[in-house]
């Protein structure tokens, strides 16, 4: 992963009944030139994970756990190939 972020401000968005999701918008798909599934690093309010961008009903989202949510509260989200 290059050393490369991209900042964006979001809200969680409930995917079912104990799923959530970060919406993802496609300028920031094209900023992380990755395609459009790019393996980033997350951090929500300090807490940060790897993952990759998915495509849930043809959303780009990053997946938030429950375990995650725990550990993290906040609508500020950086996402970094």
């Amino acid at each position: 992963m290059s050393g490369k972020h991209v900042e964006f401000k979001t809200e969680l968005t409930r995917t079912g009944t104990n799923t959530t999701g970060i919406i993802v918008p496609p300028d920031v798909i094209a900023e992380l030139e990755g395609g459009g599934r790019p393996p980033v690093v997350v951090t929500v309010n300090g807490y940060r994970y790897r993952t990759t961008v998915g495509v849930m009903r043809g959303t780009a989202m990053l997946p938030f756990s429950a375990a995650n949510r725990a550990d993290a509260s906040s609508n500020r989200v950086v996402a970094a190939p």
